[in-house]
């Protein structure tokens, strides 16, 4: 019975020097959207690639798989098309190698993983299909500069939107 007693005493005791000496909470931070992009100035996080990107070399072709869900937002938006071809650029640079000449890019919004993360496959919706030469897209299109209709036609060979 001492012991018990002695024991909440302690507790209590440090419990409150504790208390006391943590800094007073500040106010909550004020959280802001992460996809704020617009046809004329996209803001995709190098993360949102890193992520949900899937480069596989195939024969006489990279195959490309975004997942885009974390920018359903954008691409849900009439400049979709826009976003897509800058978006393509992007991951054209970035993550296939030089020398490759043609991509397939699958662009999809994953709706549910299973237990372990991985992608439910029978759940995806597809949004978009894209072919184009690596090097004919980095060069007809700067970094940062807006397609325009009739210069995506020359740049991609199937630019199908769903």
């Amino acid at each position: 019975m001492m012991s018990c007693c002695f024991t909440a005493l302690v507790f209590s005791t440090l419990f409150a020097t504790a208390v006391a000496a943590a800094p007073p909470a500040t106010p909550s931070a004020k959280v802001t959207p992460v996809m704020t992009a617009t046809a004329s100035a996209p803001a995709f996080p190098a993360a949102w690639f890193d992520k949900n990107v899937i480069v596989t070399n195939k024969e006489g072709y990279v195959h490309v798989f975004w997942n885009a869900q974390e920018a359903r937002g954008a691409l849900t938006d009439p400049d979709k098309r826009v976003l897509l071809a800058r978006a393509a650029r992007r991951l054209a640079a970035e993550k296939v190698r030089a020398g490759v000449d043609l991509v397939k890019m699958d662009v999809v919004f994953v709706r549910e993983r299973d237990r372990y993360g991985v992608p439910r496959w029978d759940t995806l919706e597809k949004v978009a299909h894209l072919e184009f030469s690596r090097e004919a897209l980095l060069e007809g299109l700067k970094e940062g500069a807006v397609p325009e209709r009739a210069q995506m036609a020359k740049l991609f060979k199937v630019f199908e939107v769903r």
